[in-house]
Parts: C-alpha cells; structure tokens; sequence
C-alpha cells in the first residue's frame, strides 16, 4: 500500500507533508496489488503534472501505468485531436480542459457541448464501461484576457457546476472536485498557485495529486 498524506496549515490550507502519518492528517492509501493503466488529456496542467512526476522521479502511484497527452493552450478542439492518441486499453482517463476558454465572448452553451462531445468520443475510444473523470477548473489571480479576476472566476465557478451536472446525468462519467475540503481562494489559491497566477506550483500538484489518486482508489473499490 502506498500513501499520500496532507496536513491543514495555519490558513487552513492543505499541504503535502510527505507519506508520515500523525494525528489530525489526512492520509490517502493506494491499493498497489494491481495494475491499472490511466490516460490524462487536455491543456497544460495535464503537461505539467507529467513534469512535476518526472522531476521527482516518481510514477503517479507504484502501480499504475500513466500516459500523458496534456498540450500547453489546448481548448476543446485540440483536446479531441488528443483523444485519437489515447491508448485502447486504458483503464480510466482524466481531462482537464476548458480553462483556455473561459473568455468573456464565449458562451456558457459552448462549454457545455464541447464537453459533452469530449465525453462522447473518449469513451466510442475506450468503451462506455470506463471511467472518465472531469478535473474541475481552477480559478486565477492573473487571469489572461480578464481585467476582473472576480469575474473570471465566478464564469470558472459556472462551467464548474455545468460540468459537475453533466457528469451526473452521463454513465461513467465523473467529476472530480479538488476543491473539496479545500476551498482555493485567498488565502490559499495564492498558496498553491506559482507566480502567474494560474499553474500549479509544487504544493498546488500535491494537492491535485493526492484528489486525483482518491478518485481513482474511490472508483475502484465502488
């Protein structure tokens, strides 16, 4: 079994703090006895969650075998060119997508259908008895386009709950909300957030790591 474990700080934040457990930490284990495949696609916290596991030379979990097609600036459209590269046999695949495309002329409408579309393809690919899950996006402090951040994230907070409601309504279809138990704003969006204000520093891909590694252990014992 592996593990990963976080503490709250004294923001409230969750911190990673390595694989010790005590009291009043949240540990997260991982079932390693087998092996499960696991397909990320989209925009480029896909890319830079394969750089930070690379750079700490370390798979996702012992166990699991990973394939990362994350392209810096993908939208919707780039990440179907994507789907077509997603190995057959992959047991899961988790998307990150839409974040590019939270403009102030972009429809809610487009949102929606293009993940809907996204959804469809990846699973004619894989097979509608796999999991596919749905990363929320993340809100910004330096949003590209946006001269109010508080806008920004509100329309992030909207397209959140659209995918959140697709996910209900399709099988197999999950969404994960890293947001739980964890609300990232201020003070801790600037916490986990690198210095533009919209990637994931290391505490940041902790945190994403140990929601992700959760959702996978959850689906797999439901």
């Amino acid at each position: 079994m592996g593990q990963v474990c976080l503490e709250r700080n004294d923001v409230g934040c969750l911190v990673e703090i390595g694989n010790q457990p005590s009291p009043n930490i949240l540990c997260h284990y991982i079932d390693n006895s087998q092996a499960w495949k696991a397909t990320f696609i989209g925009s480029s916290f896909v890319r830079r969650l394969d750089g930070y596991l690379k750079e700490r030379r370390e798979p996702l979990k012992p166990g699991y075998t990973i394939q990362f097609l994350g392209k810096g600036g993908a939208g919707y459209k780039e990440t179907e060119a994507q789907v077509s590269l997603i190995d057959m046999d992959t047991d899961m695949v988790f998307m990150y997508v839409g974040g590019n495309e939270v403009k102030p002329q972009v429809p809610m409408s487009y949102h929606v259908c293009s993940m809907r579309r996204l959804l469809e393809l990846i699973h004619r690919r894989i097979g509608r008895s796999k999991p596919v899950f749905i990363i929320n996006l993340y809100e910004r402090l330096k949003p590209r386009g946006w001269s109010d951040v508080i806008k920004y994230n509100r329309v992030v907070r909207t397209v959140n709950k659209r995918f959140k409601t697709i996910s209900r309504r399709m099988s197999n279809v999950v969404y994960v909300n890293t947001f739980s138990g964890n609300r990232f704003s201020h003070p801790c969006l600037s916490s986990v957030l690198r210095a533009d204000g919209v990637h994931l520093n290391d505490v940041g891909q902790g945190v994403l790591l140990w929601k992700l590694t959760g959702a996978m252990e959850d689906w797999m014992t439901s």
